[in-house]
């Protein structure tokens, strides 16, 4: 006599074929923490571009994202991964370093942002002699390499040497120019290339008699908001704008 055949757990292989994948196992837990890095990525993402635009803040995210969407993918469609345990075990690697590093990145805008000086004045001194460089009063501009001394005073009107500011800060791709109150007072913040870490420029323009004569007084501070040490940068950024000064004098005489 013909009896039906039973069925008996783990013949599904014989109903789905050889080479398919048993029915998934699935991960709240791991949809979750895909979920949460995702969101985090796409918050940094927006901070990068509050912070001033940097490669990393704009690039990393997007790649993360990229990276946790086979999880998104599988877990809503109900089926394993098709690669191999090999690749899978790269994937996973590689999104994790990649996870590590947005969230380096978002801990720095953080840190930047608890860091910000009060900005719509300038300031009284500086908060770290190491990491900051303040040019104010009668004090005599000399770079450190000796190759440049510019003065303080300029014998231009307040409106024309804020123009010559505003001027340089138009061609720096890595600054943002906020609180100011033009003509007098600026303050701009620049962000590294790839971390993003900030740096706060405040520039005033003051109108000042010197020998008979009226001119404008200048008066700088650079300072970094993260680490003890700016490795010259705010040095080297005074330089650049009075040169930039000294260049557009030239070009108008």
């Amino acid at each position: 006599s013909h009896h039906p055949q039973m069925r008996h757990p783990g013949d599904e292989t014989e109903e789905w074929g050889e080479s398919s994948p048993p029915p998934p196992d699935r991960s709240p837990a791991l949809f979750s923490l895909a979920l949460a890095l995702a969101l985090l990525a796409f918050l940094e993402f927006v901070l990068s571009f509050v912070y001033g635009v940097h490669v990393a803040g704009a690039v990393l995210p997007f790649l993360l994202i990229a990276l946790l969407s086979p999880y998104f993918y599988y877990y809503f469609r109900g089926a394993h991964s098709p690669f191999s345990k090999p690749f899978v075990t790269i994937h996973v690697v590689c999104t994790t370093i990649v996870a590590f590093m947005v969230l380096l990145l978002l801990s720095v805008d953080v840190m930047n942002y608890a860091s910000a000086p009060v900005s719509t004045v300038f300031p009284g001194s500086c908060a770290l002699p190491t990491n900051c460089v303040r040019l104010v009063g009668t004090e005599e501009y000399t770079s450190k390499s000796g190759n440049l001394t510019a003065p303080f005073y300029f014998n231009q009107t307040v409106d024309e040497m804020a123009g010559f500011y505003s001027d340089w800060i138009a061609t720096s791709m890595s600054s943002v120019t906020t609180d100011s109150t033009p003509p007098t007072f600026f303050h701009s913040r620049f962000t590294t290339t790839f971390l993003g870490f900030a740096d706060d420029l405040f520039i005033t323009f003051t109108k000042h008699l010197r020998l008979g004569e009226e001119g404008v007084l200048v008066q700088m501070q650079s300072e970094s908001r993260l680490g003890k040490s700016d490795f010259g940068a705010n040095f080297k950024r005074i330089e650049v704008v009075m040169r930039y000064f000294a260049q557009r004098l030239s070009e108008n005489q």
